[in-house]
């Protein structure tokens, strides 16, 4: 099968923005965008639509930019901390991940898909990271993320415990033990 031709009219993730000119596979036309109107065919009757709406079109982009460029700044001003348990050394049980940060920024009130953000490395001991967050097309704002390694109160207790048990000496006695042959009949 072919590509073909298509006016997208509404935006759809990884494909393009409402307005854009796009070639897809005709399955993908056929049996998901143009019977879901998300897309119209390329013809000379659409392509007259497309240039009416064009001044529209432009300044909805706009608005997108504008919008984007705003939730940057208000991202950048939060600092997000998670205290998360550790072991000794400070590394962490499990690791930080995108919807650990998103669980976060929705108590902020943030409404963040999981896919937007970008995690260089997983999280796997505690410090200050930075991520970005992907808002529009180039517009991305970075983060910092402060992960405290926490430990538990009942689980230092018992190490020690242990360490001070360890340490003492243990004093066994040496006894010769006594065996009785007996022959094999």
């Amino acid at each position: 099968m072919g590509s073909i031709k298509i006016i997208l009219k509404q935006d759809i993730p990884n494909l393009g923005e409402e307005g854009d000119i796009k070639f897809v596979k005709r399955g993908y036309a056929r049996n998901y965008l143009l019977p879901q109107k998300k897309a119209r065919n390329y013809s000379k009757q659409n392509i007259n639509i497309l240039e009416t709406q064009k001044e529209y079109l432009e300044n909805k982009k706009l608005t997108k930019i504008e919008n984007a460029n705003k939730l940057k700044e208000k991202l950048e001003n939060e600092k997000i901390s998670l205290p998360i348990q550790a072991g000794e050394k400070g590394r962490l049980y499990g690791t930080v991940t995108t919807s650990s940060i998103i669980e976060e920024l929705n108590k902020l009130e943030y409404q963040i898909d999981k896919k937007e953000i970008e995690l260089k490395e997983h999280i796997k001991f505690g410090g200050i990271y930075k991520y970005r967050i992907h808002l529009y097309h180039d517009i991305y704002a970075i983060m910092e993320l402060n992960v405290i390694a926490t430990q538990d109160k009942k689980q230092n207790i018992n190490q020690k415990k242990r360490k001070t048990f360890d340490k003492q000496p243990i004093e066994v006695e040496a006894k010769p033990i006594e065996v009785e042959a007996k022959p094999i009949e």
